[in-house]
Parts: C-alpha cells; structure tokens; sequence
C-alpha cells in the first residue's frame, strides 16, 4: 500500500514538472513573437519591496516585508495601450507576533518565495500608467514556524493564479514608481485548516497570498531599433 502512495506521488510530481515546463515554453513563445511582430518592443529591470498577508490564517495584517525584482518586456499597442510581461522574483507569506503580555503569547512566521510571471495589459494617461492582469507563481521554497518550532510538512501548492491591479507614475522617461496589489486566485495550500476563508467559490476554503508591493522601473527604451 505504502509503495502505491509512493509511486502515485512519483507520477504526481512528474506531472507537476512537465505541466510547467509546458506553461513556461508557451509564454517563452509568446514572448518570442512580441519581440517579432512588435514596432515598439521595449523593456527593463524592475525592483523594490512587498508587504505581504495570507488571507485565512487567522493572522490579520500586511506584516511580512519581502523583495521583488527581476526583468520586463512589453509592446505598444497604441499611444494609449500596451501589453506587457514580467518575469520576477518575489517573497510573500506571513507574520504575527503578540506584542502583549499574556501567558497565551502567540507567534507565526510563514516564508514563500516565488517567481512570478505577470501578464499585464496597460492604459497610459499622461504620466500616470493603469495597468491590470494575471500572473501565474511558482513555489521556489516555503518555511512555515508557530511558536518558534518549525513545521516540517509540505502544505503548499507549487502552482498558483494571481489577479493584478496597479498603477505606475513616470519621473523620467526611462524611470518610474509603481504600486500594485496581487491577490491569489486559487488556495496556496493544499489542504484545509482552521481559519481558512473562500474566494470567488464559497465551496472551496483555503489561504490566499495577498500583496501589497512598491517598485521602480526602469525602461529601455525600445528593443527594436
């Protein structure tokens, strides 16, 4: 029996890898025939810091602080719209700690780190930038600690879908700062547990990544000259 969970696990993981791959070869192709077919093709490096919660771990607030950073393409559509795409590293996760007195002192630290693959569509309005989307993340490493005693089980989900808001402001013509939210779509962990919250189906519970992130941006400014 034992050996059949094994191995049933086994072809889980294989397909896990391979649904990736998958995932990751056609947004590189993708990618591909922006750079083709795109008359304004630009791009960039992005950085800056999230605050981060889990929505439905009983631990309210956006108090795990974290890094974001990687690179960007994207392709004018008109003067008014464009399309781009991230491909970055980011922390998320959770933090409480009681700041009180009481014999029923309570401390939780969760760390999960990802890299995220944002596809955006943009709106530009003078200086000021809309942008909304989704993203897709995948789990690199995760660390969970209740009490000062860390958990050793694997309860989170290597894949995961994310909706994006944001607006960006230009300083510069190559610069600009940026603030957006990015919110789970599906549960990050695999099972269910105490406090655990819905999100767009009241039949499926879980914990969702909640995101608050500030960045800079800085733009090349065309990749197809």
């Amino acid at each position: 029996m034992c050996s059949i969970w094994m191995q049933s696990l086994h072809l889980y993981a294989i397909n896990l890898h391979f649904s990736m791959k998958k995932i990751l070869i056609i947004l590189y192709l993708f990618l591909i025939t922006i750079a083709g077919e795109a008359q304004q093709f630009n791009g960039g490096m992005t950085f800056g810091f999230a605050s981060s919660q889990v929505a439905g771990d009983s631990y309210a607030g956006f108090n795990k602080a974290g890094l974001a950073g990687g690179f960007f393409v994207g392709m004018d559509l008109n003067e008014k719209s464009a399309l781009q795409m991230e491909l970055h590293f980011i922390q998320k996760g959770s933090r409480y700690n009681d700041t009180t007195d009481q014999v029923d002192f309570q401390q939780y630290l969760l760390r999960l780190n990802y890299i995220d693959l944002p596809m955006l569509y943009q709106y530009k309005n003078r200086k000021f930038l809309f942008e909304a989307g989704i993203s897709i993340s995948f789990l690199l490493s995760s660390y969970e600690e209740k009490d000062y005693f860390e958990s050793t089980y694997d309860d989170w989900k290597k894949l995961c879908f994310n909706s994006i808001f944001g607006v960006r402001y230009q300083l510069t013509p190559s610069l600009f700062i940026g603030v957006r939210t990015t919110n789970s779509i599906n549960s990050i962990r695999k099972n269910q547990v105490e406090g655990n919250v819905y999100r767009y189906n009241r039949n499926k519970y879980g914990e969702f990544n909640d995101v608050l992130q500030l960045s800079l941006y800085y733009q090349i400014k065309s990749l197809s000259d």
